[in-house]
């Protein structure tokens, strides 16, 4: 016996034809393509990033780091 909640849903979790594999597999490719390999920071870099937050704390005012901040983060 259905749920009420299911009887006004018109969206069917059965599928509606054939799926075709090379769409299958185009996702999976594009998937694959997005992910990067994560960071690898030694002690050092971490420190640094730190020092130069810290020392950017005074100049926000709603909260948040800049984006000219972040921007002048890339050059040290």
């Amino acid at each position: 016996m259905s749920s009420p909640s299911s009887n006004s849903s018109t969206c069917s979790l059965h599928p509606h034809g054939i799926i075709n594999p090379a769409i299958v597999e185009l996702a999976k490719s594009s998937k694959a393509t997005k992910c990067k390999k994560p960071a690898v920071w030694t002690t050092d870099e971490e420190s640094a990033l730190l020092n130069f937050l810290f020392g950017e704390l005074p100049k926000i005012g709603d909260g948040k780091f800049k984006k000219v901040t972040w921007n002048l983060l890339y050059l040290i």
